[in-house]
């Protein structure tokens, strides 16, 4: 089980935690969001402190089981510090609802033998599967066009392609910066082909080393125009932006 909060720099570290699970086979029963919201103890009102849903969009990307989501709750501190936690007995609090709405839902997971990941935890991992013809393109993205340096971009748009021609794009937030990260996990998304400003020789290393076809020197266009371009082998590359 994962306990994730909403919030982004939370996720990131998550989604390290779900691809490591993945790589050691290690099945993972489902996500929980703990810190999901605060209800006002004047008004009943919640208030989203953090960003709303951060950990249901993840579980529903990831492919999880979303086991709940458990709110801020001021008694757990008090209660904690004295270890006393009576509060889960109480059943008039929110977060003593949710919580057994949890252990119902694990209960129910493991008694009946349900697969906790479901099959296609990666869809375009499997639509890669599906085709002799079709390619996974990745491209760094910065304001919308390609970033100057891979390691350091906002987003990765994944083109899935099919016989020249462009199916679908999505946007994939990267995991942390950490040497070795990236190309492991471009590899773990179903890469076939990275276009880029520029790289340093280890990354690009890593990634041949995993059968990714690497071009580097791009010009700062779309993701889509450089898709094109390459589909169309008019793709022009020029010298690498990157000096390490």
């Amino acid at each position: 089980m994962i306990v994730t909060t909403p919030q982004e720099i939370s996720l990131a570290d998550v989604r390290k935690s779900i691809n490591f699970c993945r790589q050691v086979n290690m099945k993972i029963l489902g996500l929980v969001e703990n810190m999901s919201g605060l209800k006002c103890p004047h008004c009943g009102e919640m208030i989203d402190i953090f960003k709303t849903q951060g950990g249901v969009l993840t579980a529903k990307k990831e492919g999880l089981n979303l086991l709940g989501s458990l709110p801020f709750e001021p008694e757990v501190v008090s209660k904690g510090d004295t270890g006393n936690m009576s509060l889960l007995d109480d059943n008039k609090l929110l977060i003593t609802q949710e919580f057994n709405k949890i252990v119902d839902k694990i209960v129910e997971l493991t008694e009946t033998g349900s697969e906790p990941v479901p099959e296609a935890k990666n869809e375009l991992l499997d639509r890669k599967k599906g085709s002799a013809d079709s390619k996974i393109l990745v491209v760094p993205v910065s304001g919308g066009k390609l970033s100057a340096h891979f390691g350091h971009c906002e987003q990765f748009a994944f083109i899935e392609t099919q016989n020249g021609e462009i199916i679908e794009t999505e946007m994939h937030n990267p995991p942390g910066h950490e040497p070795g990260v990236l190309p492991r996990w471009l590899y773990d998304q179903g890469a076939d082909v990275i276009i880029v400003g520029g790289m340093g020789d280890m990354a690009q290393q890593l990634l041949r080393e995993k059968g990714i076809e690497v071009i580097i020197g791009a010009p700062m266009d779309s993701p889509e125009s450089l898709a094109n371009q390459y589909l169309s082998n008019n793709l022009v590359a020029g010298a690498n932006v990157c000096d390490h």
